[in-house]
């Protein structure tokens, strides 16, 4: 162990030791770094898209829900009773054209008061997948306290097919 030789072989054995450490220490570190700032952009990336991709939706509904409100604002001006169903059957085709244009649209319907007419019901369309909008039976509301809110909750009927059903909760 006196030699020089044995003393420049345990010294230079033991610097790349060290050396091999400390590179696999900063490596481990580096790689640990990179992984995690890539999840925090991947992650950021994925909310920045899911929101726009909501914006879109939503803003695809509000501008069909203004075009009907206007085209129905502007038709029902001066109609009769007796006109009130050629006016359901045009607003029906509006809705029925724009559902299969705006993403995220489950569901339409429009309801004529009873107290303006009793003939004129409205109609009611539930979106069931393979079959596209189905148009279902229009609450009769004259059956149920007028100051009471109407919604529609999701409910399971036979097979895996979901179905809309329609309540009254009181005020």
């Amino acid at each position: 162990m006196n030699s020089i030789r044995t003393k420049t072989t345990l010294l230079t054995v033991c610097i790349f030791v060290v050396a091999v450490t400390v590179a696999t220490i900063l490596g481990v570190s580096a790689i640990r770094n990179l992984g995690t700032s890539s999840a925090d952009q991947m992650l950021l990336l994925l909310c920045e898209t899911g929101e726009k991709n909501l914006d879109a939706y939503f803003t695809g509904v509000e501008q069909a829900v203004e075009m009907v409100s206007a085209y129905v604002e502007s038709d029902l001006t001066g109609l009769e009773d007796d006109e009130l169903q050629a006016h359901l059957d045009r607003v029906q085709e509006i809705f029925s054209r724009l559902t299969y244009m705006t993403n995220g649209v489950l569901t339409y319907y429009y309801r004529i008061d009873p107290t303006v007419s009793t003939t004129a019901k409205g109609f009611w369309y539930v979106y069931q997948g393979r079959d596209g909008f189905v148009r279902h039976e229009v609450t009769d509301i004259t059956l149920y306290d007028t100051e009471a809110r109407f919604r529609s909750t999701p409910a399971r009927r036979s097979g895996c097919r979901r179905t809309s059903r329609t309540i009254w909760t009181c005020v």
